[in-house]
């Protein structure tokens, strides 16, 4: 700007009001596509916070049996901490759910081709204690010598093999295993993963590497202490180790945790950078239209009137910010939806809550910056300098 200009209030835009208003735009662009995107994310972990698993969670203290002596020792252990009252189930099993079990390959009955499956070796106790339950068929059961051998499946693979009677179907690894039970499906992995065909059996190779134990949700300090007492009454040089199972699932989703955390980092600051760019440009449009503005009061125009005249451009970079903000938001979402194979729909009226509130804010620094000018008396601003 030339300095006598400046000094006489006679601002002229010209290049540098274009570049600004499209630094604006971008800015709406970028705040309309995290803000909108934030809330999805908020959307799908709220939605695998309260989806049913299949399974209980809560109340679950899960203790692995790292050493040969803790494996050999399970059923001592089992039976030390079942005798105490705040224990409601133990149960004894290869692996946890959440993060996948181990898959292995198995012959069909029927087919000639192996299938590879994923795998569980549990005790007879395991399934009750984790609230899973048996569709068709029955558990295993110690008093049945033949049950060391059987199979339980999940409805994955009956689905899968197209079983309309799975009872009694023979799989065979390492000798022929007789299905007697059909488990209800669920998630023994995240819900990036869809639930993949399932045998169970009570058969682990070296031992049981977990017991889970249900405990009413008391005070849990006092049954956790209790708990340690029976392990260290059969295993007085081994240290007491325990998980909390939802605490362990909670772990699977720390990246999408941390994802949010930073969506909406990132959205606070964009929608902080476009208000302080809007502001000034509000400022500077205010500063630059005086006269006019003062004309058209003159001329009988209301106050209603003059605001929309100050907004108006900028409410139109919104509009133009909203069409490109829209579809960016939408695909990027809906990319990331697709990564979990239980997901929510994407959730549209998100789109709407992103731009309405740049809408809000755009209005409320409009207001805040314009009205002043509104309001004054129009012959100070059209008197000659």
């Amino acid at each position: 700007f030339k300095p006598i200009k400046v000094l006489k209030n006679q601002f002229q835009g010209g290049r540098t009001s274009g570049v600004s208003k499209g630094l604006l735009s971008f800015q709406f662009v970028i705040s309309i596509t995290l803000i909108t995107s934030t809330l999805v994310i908020f959307n799908q972990l709220e939605y695998i916070k309260n989806k049913e698993l299949g399974y209980q969670g809560e109340n679950i203290i899960t203790i692995p049996l790292s050493s040969l002596e803790a494996k050999k020792s399970f059923q001592q252990l089992k039976s030390a901490v079942n005798s105490l009252p705040e224990v409601k189930g133990i149960g004894a099993s290869s692996q946890l759910p959440g993060d996948g079990y181990t898959s292995n390959g198995y012959f069909v009955e029927g087919t000639d081709v192996p299938y590879m499956f994923n795998a569980l070796h549990i005790d007879p106790d395991y399934l009750e204690t984790m609230s899973v339950n048996i569709l068709e068929g029955r558990n295993f059961s110690e008093l049945i010598s033949s049950d060391s051998s059987a199979y339980l499946v999940n409805q994955a693979l009956v689905d899968k093999m197209g079983w309309s009677q799975p009872i009694g179907k023979i799989i065979r690894r390492g000798g022929k295993h007789e299905v007697i039970g059909v488990v209800e499906d669920y998630h023994f992995a995240t819900l990036h993963e869809a639930i993949n065909p399932l045998v169970i059996t009570m058969a682990p190779f070296i031992g049981f590497d977990y017991l889970s134990v249900k405990v009413e949700g008391g005070n849990l300090s006092s049954t956790l202490e209790r708990i340690e007492q029976q392990w260290n009454s059969v295993l007085p040089e081994q240290a007491f180790v325990y998980n909390f199972l939802d605490q362990t699932l909670d772990v699977l989703y720390h990246k999408e945790e941390a994802f949010k955390s930073l969506f909406t980092f990132f959205s606070l600051l964009a929608i902080v950078i476009a208000v302080l760019g809007l502001f000034g440009l509000v400022s500077y449009s205010v500063e630059r239209r005086t006269k006019e503005v003062g004309i058209r009061k003159v001329l009988g125009a209301s106050v209603n009137s003059i605001l929309y005249l100050l907004s108006r451009e900028f409410l139109t970079l919104l509009l133009l910010a909203t069409l490109l903000g829209w579809p960016l938001a939408y695909f990027g979402m809906d990319l990331w939806l697709n990564s979990f194979s239980y997901r929510v729909s994407f959730p549209y009226i998100t789109l709407l809550l992103g731009s309405s509130l740049l809408f809000a804010l755009t209005v409320l620094v409009v207001v805040s910056r314009a009205l002043n000018s509104a309001l004054a008396n129009p012959v100070e601003y059209i008197k000659n300098d």
